[in-house]
């Protein structure tokens, strides 16, 4: 019988896979060398011989009859005239030199007891003549013949295939109990083809091998639609299988479930070339010995689906998965996960033209051994994802076509062990890849290569290639390399010379970012850096599509290819030149009703003159304009209006005949103020402005009607304390004058004023000033009282009903917001007054100068009555104790750093975080453990580090910022100078800063290197855990409910606290060492929204577009805090609303 190659139906795939043209095509396909079956053929028909010598003289050959007896002296005598041809050949080939049987690829195996050979067909099977210088066909010997003739003495003999009988009607073979070889075919009884086979009693194959058993190696078995009962098949002693069913094309199904096949090593070509197969079960098979897979599957066209997943499919022994599943091209899932691929050396076509394949994921494929890897997935044109991230290809020799062809790959990730030491061969390794947009061989190691023909050809969408870590320098062939139409950028080494073969595309090569730089690539010649295709421009203009005379931005000059448009549709293209360039506030325009009867451009076509495309963007919609009517004096009228409906680069008209105004009339009684003096100085009335990104805060002016009702001005009253009885004697006035007066003016009445003198018997409770604003139409009309009371009898001065002022000392800069401590320091008999007492400055002082001034404490008593005493507040240098519980003289240190409290021992005294910026009293420094403290009072250190600087020295010049990461003045700090930082960076906005005093610094990047020794000026870092976080500046109270001393913890400081107290009516959270914290700086109190309201941050900026509606109750924390001059009410960590909404 012809011999076969087994790689030959995988390389004529592979052919057809990786077609370009006939001259860009040609392949040179290993052979293999099997002259030694042959040999082993020849050995075995003497074995036959010698067996059948033996049966001739024994006893059983005298019981056969004469017709058997001269059928068997015939056959041995037929073959012993072959083996003295086979002799006389040999010698001949000896003598030539020649090459027997090169093409065959049969395993002749010989065994004393029973011969099996094992024979396949080939259609161009080489033979040899016996007589070298003849053509004779009838004397040419081949392994087919010399396996037939000993194949004819065994049968003979009676013991194999004995048990095998043909059906010529229904073409069907039936094999009954008994033994059989791969020979079985060539038995005389069979003499047509053969539809259907059925095994119908316990079967085993002789010698253990089922090579070719069932396969289709004579065209007898071409229409082989069946085979039933396998069951039956003993295959427990079965060691080999190659091509056990190859090429039975009408086969659609196959029963394997009782197969054992544990001892099995060689299973290539198993089920190669079965393309009637539709689904094959293997859940049974135990593949754990086989060493040999290679075209296990290949060429089964109609399997679309493979389950190889299993436990019992071990794949640690093998060595060759040589074109596996080359071919399987209706294969739409392959799941090979579980493969253990550490031994095997060859992937030789291993998934290739698998054309239905999608996706492949082989993260978990062992390759350290592996040194052919030809054509491994080329032809796999419908796979979109490949993971070979896992991949060490350190030992391969071969990768030609190795990618080929793979259309639908957009990209392909070759990882850091994807090496290429030893590779020779790159030819048409990545040809084809049509889909390829991007793909980076530029840590490719090519000083072994000798091919990179059309390495890359037909690669049309890629545009970038870096190949500056190539070395051609054994590269003798690069014709087509780089014939990619769409190539534009080409970055290139020291050790990449091109041939004039590597046919580039056209256009003109120039410099990156030098255009006026060009080179002829193609010279054989080092061309480094980086070079752009080019042979025109294009610029790129940004406008509002609904103001198109506004131009947002205008790009350079892009050059580019005048035959290939800048497709601005593609992700790569927008993500680089359009997203990037789109101003904050605005978004590219796709729907029809913001683009405003213009068309988005879908390219942009390069023009040797240059050509300029309009990109047309929307404005965000934006609600970060306020607009509300102000009167000179600061007084608001009317609600704050945020106008609605409008977009960034929109306009608004302020002016007094503007669109505004027309839509949001003056409220009633004021008009438009048009004169200066209605104005404060130098205030110029806004008139049209813009929609941006920040928020713009616009007071238009307006002045008051003179007044011409007498309801609306404002009346004076005197009750009795307690009542609303009129006190005797004392008229009822009114503040304002009708015809003069004009609505908004303030008018006022205070407890100094001779029309408050308190009747004999009878004292003020309100004396403090009380302001009012003239409105139109209040109703009722709008009045100020002031209460009297008789004094309870008592101890003269000392009646506990009888608060009285006396003086009070208040260091400069003093923050008086929520305090009570100072004003009850104020009150000289506060001890004698009930408990529960409370005190309150009505209005707080001014502590900004120094000097002495009048003031005024509310006492509020238990029952919720309560008067005003008149008080001396003495503003003194901020250095003096005031009126705290230090001793001696007390240096107020401001902090540049956040602070720890330490104790004597140096070691942490509390929770307590002190925030940067806080000022406290020190009393000189102590050394605790070699490390330099401030004195505090009450047992308490302060770390020096935390106050203390560090020399730097600045690198370049640089600006002073505040807290907000915004200039704080024009003043520039000149390079080389050196400064004084505290502490660790900090970080606002991103970036990172060293602070250079209070609300003052610097960036980092602008210093001498830092080092990471932070400990340097001991300065304190970390973070506390404990539970409490302030959402409000804080002071620390005594048990007796006063200030304990000058400490103020910051917002967002964290505290310990493990339970609340009450001091004098008011609730305080309990801290360590006897401190107390007022509740209010962390219980919240509930206010309800007055107006739609957006949330802030700590820098007065939006944090999202969310509205919190109008009638919505919030929890607030403290009193209001000042942000870019406006007052804002703390709601959570870094969340803030404005007060005027509630």
């Amino acid at each position: 019988m012809p011999a076969k190659n087994k790689n030959t139906a995988a390389n004529k795939n592979q052919t057809n896979a990786v077609d370009k043209t006939s001259e860009k095509n040609v392949q040179t396909m290993p052979k293999s060398d099997n002259q030694s079956a042959l040999t082993k053929a020849a050995a075995s028909l003497q074995a036959a011989i010698n067996q059948g010598n033996a049966y001739i003289n024994s006893a059983a050959f005298s019981k056969m009859t004469a017709e058997k007896q001269t059928e068997l002296r015939t056959s041995i005598q037929t073959g012993k005239e072959l083996l003295n041809k086979y002799n006389a050949m040999q010698t001949a080939t000896n003598a030539a030199g020649l090459d027997v049987d090169q093409d065959n690829k049969n395993k002749a195996v010989a065994n004393t007891n029973i011969m099996v050979l094992n024979v396949v067909t080939s259609n161009n099977a080489a033979t040899v003549d016996t007589n070298v210088n003849s053509s004779s066909k009838n004397n040419q010997i081949t392994t087919n013949k010399l396996a037939q003739a000993a194949h004819n003495i065994i049968f003979q003999l009676g013991v194999v295939n004995s048990n095998i009988s043909y059906d010529a009607n229904s073409q069907t073979v039936t094999i009954s109990a008994g033994e059989i070889d791969n020979q079985w075919k060539f038995l005389s009884i069979i003499t047509g083809e053969i539809k259907h086979i059925k095994i119908t009693g316990r079967v085993t194959v002789a010698n253990g091998d089922a090579s070719f058993l069932f396969a289709n190696n004579n065209s007898k078995l071409a229409s082989l639609q069946d085979i039933t009962g396998l069951s039956n098949l003993v295959t427990s002693n079965i060691t080999s299988m190659p091509s056990m069913f190859e090429n039975d094309s009408s086969l659609t199904n196959l029963d394997l479930s009782n197969f054992d096949t544990g001892h099995v090593t060689d299973m290539s070509y198993i089920f190669s070339g079965d393309s009637g197969l539709t689904s094959l079960g293997l859940s049974s098979f135990d593949t754990s010995h086989v060493t040999d897979m290679s075209g296990m599957f290949s060429g089964d066209s109609a399997l679309t689906n493979l389950d190889i997943s299993g436990s019992n499919f071990d794949t640690s022994k093998v060595t060759n998965m040589q074109s596996m599943f080359a071919n399987d091209n209706s294969l739409t899932n392959l799941n090979v996960s579980k493969f253990n691929t550490s031994n095997v050396t060859n992937m030789w076509a291993m998934f290739n033209n698998d054309s239905s394949l999608t996706s492949l994921k082989l993260p978990n494929f062992d390759t350290d051994n592996v040194t052919n890897m030809w054509g491994m997935f080329s032809g796999d044109s419908s796979l979109t994802s490949l993971d070979i991230s896992n991949f060490n290809t350190g030992h391969v020799i071969n990768m030609q076509y190795m990618f080929a062809n793979d259309n639908s790959l957009t990209s392909l990730n070759l990882s850091s062990n994807f090496y290429t030491n030893d590779v020779t061969d790159m030819s048409y390794m990545f040809s084809g890849d049509s889909g390829l947009t991007n793909l980076d061989v530029s840590k490719f190691n090519t000083s072994k290569v000798t091919n990179m023909k059309q390495m890359f050809n037909g690669d049309s969408n890629l545009t970038s290639l870096n190949i500056s870590n190539f070395d051609t320098s054994n590269v003798t062939d690069m014709s087509d390399m780089l014939d990619a139409s769409s190539l534009e950028k080409l970055t290139l080494g020291e050790k990449t010379k091109l041939a004039n073969t590597v046919n580039l595309p056209s256009g003109t090569w120039h410099k990156q970012n030098d255009i006026s730089q060009t080179a002829t690539l193609d010279d054989n010649q080092p061309h480094v850096g980086t070079w752009i295709r080019t042979d025109g421009t294009v610029t790129l203009k940004f406008v509002n599509a609904k103001h198109t005379d506004k131009v947002l931005y205008t790009s350079d000059a892009l050059p580019g290819s005048t035959s290939k448009p800048l497709d601005l549709t593609d992700s790569t293209v927008k993500s680089t030149y359009i997203t990037p360039n789109i101003p904050t506030g605005y978004t590219y325009a796709t729907a029809t009703a913001d683009l405003y009867g213009n068309t988005q451009p879908q390219e942009a076509e390069f023009k040797a003159a240059g050509n300029t495309v309009t990109i047309y963007l929307i404005g965000d919609p934006e609600t970060n304009v306020t607009v509300k009517y102000e009167l000179k004096n600061g007084n608001q009228v009317g609600d704050t209006i945020t106008p609605t409906g409008n977009r960034v680069g929109d306009t608004l008209d302020l002016s007094q005949n503007g669109t505004f105004i027309a839509a949001n009339p003056i409220p009633n009684g004021y008009e438009y103020a048009t004169s200066p003096d209605d104005m404060p100085a130098d205030y110029i009335q806004p008139g049209v402005i813009t929609y941006g990104t920040e928020e713009q805060d616009k007071v238009i002016y307006v002045v008051g009607k003179v007044i011409t009702a007498s309801n609306d001005l404002v009346k004076v009253i005197h009750y009795y304390a307690g009542t609303i009885t009129r006190v005797k004697n004392m008229p009822d006035y009114t503040l304002g004058t009708v015809n003069s007066s004009r609505y908004g003016d303030v008018v006022s009445a205070s407890g100094t004023d001779p029309q408050q003198a308190a009747p004999k018997g009878y004292v003020l409770d309100n004396q403090a000033e009380q302001k009012r604003t003239l409105t139109p139409g209040v109703d009722p009309q709008q009045t100020i009282i002031f209460y009297y009371s008789v004094p309870k009898a008592g101890s003269g001065n000392n009646n506990p009903y009888n608060p009285q002022g006396g003086t009070v000392d208040i260091p400069q800069g003093t923050d008086l917001s929520g305090d009570s401590t100072y004003a009850g320091d104020a009150i000289k008999n506060k001890d004698q007054l009930p408990g529960g007492t409370t005190y309150t400055w009505n209005p707080a002082p001014d502590t900004s100068t120094k000097g002495t001034s009048k003031g005024f404490v509310t006492v509020t008593y238990p029952d919720g009555t309560y008067t005003s005493v008149p008080v001396t507040v003495n503003i003194v240098d901020k250095k003096a104790n005031g009126n705290g519980n230090n001793t001696g003289t007390a240096e107020v240190k401001t902090l540049q750093h956040n602070a720890y409290l330490y104790d004597k021992e140096g070691k942490r005294a509390n929770a307590v975080i002190l925030k940067t910026g806080s000022q406290v009293n020190t009393y000189g420094t102590t050394m605790i453990n070699g490390r330099k403290f401030f004195n505090l009072n009450q047992g308490f250190y302060l770390a020096a580090g935390n106050v203390l600087s560090k020399a730097r020295k600045l690198i370049h010049n640089a600006y002073v910022y505040n807290k907000y990461g915004q200039r704080a003045n024009k003043q520039v700090l000149k390079r080389g100078n050196s400064i004084k930082t505290y502490g660790i960076p900090v970080i606002m906005r991103g970036k990172l800063y060293y602070a250079i005093g209070n609300n003052h610094f610097v960036k980092i990047n602008n210093c001498q290197p830092r080092t990471n020794n932070y400990q340097e000026a001991n300065a304190d870092t970390g973070t506390s855990s404990d539970k409490q976080t302030l959402l409000h500046n804080a002071y620390l109270y005594d048990d007796n409910g006063q200030r304990a001393n000058q400490v103020i913890l910051k917002a967002k400081s964290k505290v310990g606290t493990n339970r609340t107290k009450t001091i004098n009516g008011r609730k305080f959270y309990v801290l360590a060492n006897v401190y107390y914290l007022a509740a209010g700086n962390i219980d919240a109190i509930n206010r309800k929204l007055t107006h739609n309201t957006h949330i802030y941050s700590q820098y007065g900026n939006r944090l999202d577009r969310k509205v919190l509606k109008q009638g919505k109750s919030i929890p607030t924390y403290g009193d209001p805090v000042a942000i870019h001059g406006k007052a804002y009410y703390i709601v959570d960590f870094d969340k803030y609303l404005k007060r005027a909404n509630f």
